[in-house]
């Protein structure tokens, strides 16, 4: 499921029940005021669109993102472009969830796998 347009996934994942269940799941921990979500090796594209409203329509009140060797390189700005996207969707005037705290880190400095 790493190709594809967020409709088709989204509509794959309503027909899995694992899938729908992580969905669900990933949607409730954005929900909360307070929550942070860390984001690792992953471009934030539009392809995850269905994804990415989890923490658009949430009120988790900081997102962290990794970037991985230089920032200026083509996937790092649009991580970070998409990334902006989502924080903009969450600013002032956008209801009475919280705005969304950025923050961007280098994805060797998180030794995930040991």
């Amino acid at each position: 499921m790493a190709e594809g347009e967020s409709k088709t996934k989204l509509e794959r994942i309503m027909h899995s029940g694992y899938l729908h269940k992580a969905l669900r799941s990933f949607e409730a921990c954005c929900a909360p005021s307070g929550n942070a979500v860390v984001v690792f090796g992953h471009s934030l594209a539009a392809n995850d669109r269905h994804v990415l409203r989890c923490i658009a329509k949430g009120a988790c009140s900081d997102l962290a993102v990794s970037l991985f060797g230089d920032p200026n390189s083509k996937g790092n700005r649009e991580a970070i472009t998409n990334a902006l996207a989502i924080q903009a969707q969450r600013g002032p005037g956008k209801g009475k969830r919280p705005s969304l705290r950025l923050t961007f880190y280098d994805a060797a400095s998180a030794r995930v796998w040991g």
